[in-house]
C-alpha cells in the first residue's frame, strides 16, 4: 500500500514540477480510457462470439475421425487452432487434454509447451492495432499466424522426437 502511495506523490510531485494541472490531465486519460474500453470491450465480445462458435460446432469430433496419431491427437491440433485466438480457450482445451491423458503423458507436456511456447496473435492484432485505429494489418497478420505455425511444428517434432 505504501508504494502506492509513493507513487501518487510522484505523479503530483512531477505535474508541479513542470506545472501540469494533473486533475485536468487525470480527467482526460480517464475519459479516452472509458472510450478505449467500450470499442475493446466490442471487440471481445466479438472474439468470445466466435470461439464459441468454433467451440460448439462439433469440430472436436470431426478431427477425432480423421487423426489416430499416439502424440498427435485431436485435442491438441484444436488447442494450436484455438491459441492464435485466445488464451483462454487454449487453456480450456489443455485442461481437456490433462484430464483426459494426464499431465504427465506425452500429450500432456506438448500440451504444456503449446501453451506456454506460442502466442494469442490474433487476439493481439485485434485489440493492439484496433486500439489505435490501424487498419492495414495484413503483414502483421501473415507473420503472426507463420510464427504460430512454425511454434507448432517445432512443439510437436519436440514431444516426437524427446518426450
Amino acid at each position: 500500500m505504501i508504494i502506492i502511495v509513493i507513487y501518487i506523490f510522484l505523479i503530483l510531485s512531477f505535474g508541479l514540477i513542470k506545472k501540469i494541472n494533473c486533475f485536468n490531465a487525470f480527467e482526460e486519460g480517464a475519459t479516452e480510457g472509458i472510450n478505449l474500453a467500450v470499442k475493446l470491450f466490442l471487440t471481445i465480445i466479438g472474439l468470445v462470439w466466435a470461439i464459441n462458435i468454433i467451440t460448439n460446432s462439433g469440430l472436436i469430433e470431426i478431427t477425432q475421425s480423421l487423426f489416430t496419431h499416439p502424440v498427435l491427437v485431436p485435442e491438441l491440433i484444436l488447442q494450436c487452432l484455438f491459441k492464435p485466438l485466445s488464451w483462454n480457450s487454449s487453456l480450456i482445451m489443455m485442461n481437456k487434454i490433462f484430464i483426459k491423458y494426464h499431465p504427465d503423458s506425452t500429450v500432456g507436456k506438448v500440451s504444456s509447451l503449446i501453451q506456454g511456447c506460442s502466442d494469442t496473435t490474433i487476439y493481439i492484432i485485434t485489440i493492439y492495432f484496433g486500439s489505435v485505429n490501424i487498419t492495414k494489418t495484413k503483414y502483421a497478420f501473415k507473420a503472426g499466424l507463420l510464427t504460430d505455425l512454425i511454434s507448432f511444428i517445432i512443439i510437436i517434432l519436440i514431444g516426437l522426437i524427446f518426450l
